[in-house]
């Protein structure tokens, strides 16, 4: 059964989100308006961004329109 949103940590959303368009982490990290590392770091749940950032971070990589979405 797959996990909601609500019960996914932002590190498991954020992956998600970033794999959805098959982004690279440099892509999604200038995407986001962060460093690379800082990604990376978010991604590995090493550090935790700001709630605001956090929502903020996953609206921006959800509004992307993928080509994975019409891949149908």
């Amino acid at each position: 059964m797959p996990m909601s949103a609500n019960s996914m940590t932002f590190a498991e959303q954020l992956k998600a989100e970033v794999a959805r368009c098959g982004l690279t982490q440099p892509a999604a990290a200038a995407l986001i308006g962060i460093k690379p590392r800082s990604l990376w770091n978010w991604l590995h749940a090493m550090t935790v961004p700001h709630r605001y950032m956090q929502e903020g971070s996953l609206a921006q990589l959800a509004a992307l329109h993928c080509k994975k979405e019409h891949a149908k």
